[in-house]
């Protein structure tokens, strides 16, 4: 892979990043509270 593709494939990571974290936060914090109510 030559430069520009690393560069752009890196912005694209970069973008996804935050709402990956969101998600990945929210369904955490979904089944956190789900083990909590369990026990």
């Amino acid at each position: 892979m030559d430069q520009a593709h690393i560069s752009v494939l890196f912005r694209v990571l970069l973008g996804i990043t935050p709402f990956l974290t969101l998600f990945y936060g929210l369904e955490w914090g979904q089944i956190s509270l789900f083990l909590g109510m369990r026990f």
